[in-house]
């Protein structure tokens, strides 16, 4: 910063004063803080993903939550900050009267004896953004006009940005010295304010005969997975937690594997590509199934939870209860030297009560002894074709709905064996006590290993 001083003196040894002030610099510039001590952030975003995923919308009314903009130290001229040369300039002594001197005025007009606004030696700051739905990836340099900052103390802004789900903004600052010098830098963020998806819960009996696999499937479309999450809890003892974990996030091998519909999807940040199906495997450890002395057809209750993360650090969290019948008979699993086997897994959507339903109607079935002459032996032979195991599908069946599930359990597995006819449970009379042990012949029967 120089002063320019005239000193004027006539013949009778007066004098007067004048001054002028100017700044000049063809060395320093704006600079950028890149210690992260002073960064640029998107103050509106998701702290907990960094500032990087905004979790709001905003609708072309300018209707919901505006994106807020922060640079709080991040731009400055450090020698012109340093040397204070934007300073308020001292009177001179004694003082010059104000026609010979200039005591106000603002650059680029000129500089006055005033202080210079700024902010760590920047005096004015533009912003500027852009949008778009491919990760931001088309947008290299703003096409929109810069809007100046009105405050130059104010180090953030406000932007109304109508924006959707999987689209990406980019925002830039721009700031300039006295000397005109700018610089300006820009950030990256993602829009996503949906939370993650968990479908087609189910547990199938897995190969190994005391296991059980849990397979889902969870995905986000919008900003991708970023932690699968399961919990294993007792529902008859609730405060018992079986176990709990975390599944790894699938992703295909960048140029090796291929990423297509429905099993797998990709989105716009950086084209990154998750699978859709998961699995997870439970033994009897964990289900804390005994390994001896197990009763026949033994029940045992649980509840599944899986909660899935995206990226933007929304949640979802969804349940499966199921059922497990474990019998004491069956292969052993070799591996774990065990002879539990897992014999069914249902949905209890179907609930407990579908179990002791069908047991009773078992138990009532054998009591109830049908009062009506006995048919012929075409009937007979019509009776036994449709409870043939072939036609019911008997062990392994699938059972779509509690009707054919109550209908496999009354049908009996071999043919060869002498069937005795029986009254619905609608209709039987309950003559338990005219049921003649030596007439009925021992039906076997013989629960599906699976059914939804």
């Amino acid at each position: 910063v120089y002063c320019v001083m005239l000193i004027v003196d006539d013949v009778a040894g007066n004098h007067n004063r004048a001054r002028r002030f100017l700044i000049f610099d063809d060395v320093n510039a704006v600079d950028i803080d890149t210690t992260d001590q002073y960064p640029m952030w998107v103050d509106s975003a998701a702290e907990n993903t960094s500032f990087l995923w905004q979790t709001d919308l905003q609708d072309t009314n300018n209707t919901g939550p505006r994106v807020v903009l922060r640079w709080t130290g991040h731009f400055y001229n450090w020698f012109h900050r340093q040397h204070k040369f934007l300073n308020a300039i001292e009177d001179d002594s004694p003082p010059l009267t104000s026609q010979y001197e200039e005591v106000t005025g603002q650059p680029p007009a000129t500089r006055s004896r005033e202080a210079i606004p700024n902010i760590n030696a920047i005096v004015r700051f533009e912003v500027n953004y852009d949008i778009d739905n491919k990760g931001g990836r088309t947008i290299s340099y703003p096409s929109g006009v810069w809007s100046s900052i009105e405050n130059v103390m104010h180090e953030f802004q406000h932007f109304d940005v109508p924006r959707n789900d999987g689209d990406s903004i980019h925002l830039w600052v721009r700031a300039t010295d006295v000397m005109g010098n700018s610089n300006q830098d820009d950030v990256l963020i993602h829009v996503d304010s949906s939370r993650p998806e968990i479908h087609n819960i189910s547990s199938v009996k897995n190969v190994k005969p005391s296991t059980l696999r849990i397979i889902f499937q969870t995905y986000d479309d919008h900003s991708g997975v970023h932690t699968i999450q399961w919990h294993l809890m007792d529902l008859v003892n609730v405060n018992v937690t079986r176990g709990s974990g975390q599944v790894v996030v699938k992703k295909p091998t960048i140029g090796v594997s291929l990423c297509e519909l429905p099993n797998c999807a990709c989105i716009p940040k950086d084209d990154e590509c998750y699978y859709r199906d998961y699995a997870v495997e439970l033994d009897e450890n964990l289900l804390g199934i005994p390994t001896e002395n197990q009763e026949e057809n033994s029940i045992y209750y649980y509840s599944f939870t899986i909660t899935t993360t995206n990226n933007a650090m929304l949640t979802t969290t969804r349940s499966h209860q199921i059922a497990v019948n474990a019998s004491s008979e069956g292969a052993r699993d070799e591996k774990t030297n065990s002879s539990t086997v897992i014999d069914i897994v249902l949905p209890l959507g179907a609930t407990a009560a579908v179990v002791v339903t069908a047991i009773t109607i078992i138990g009532v079935v054998v009591l109830c002894r049908r009062k009506k002459s006995k048919q012929t032996e075409s009937d007979a032979d019509e009776n036994t074709a449709v409870a043939d195991h072939s036609t019911l599908g008997g062990v392994g069946h699938v059972y779509d709905n509690i009707a054919e599930y109550e209908q496999g359990y009354m049908s009996p597995i071999r043919k060869d064996i002498k069937m005795n006819q029986y009254e619905s449970v609608v209709n039987c009379k309950q003559q338990y006590a005219d049921v003649i042990k030596d007439d009925i012949t021992e039906n076997v029967y013989e629960t599906p290993t699976r059914f939804h």
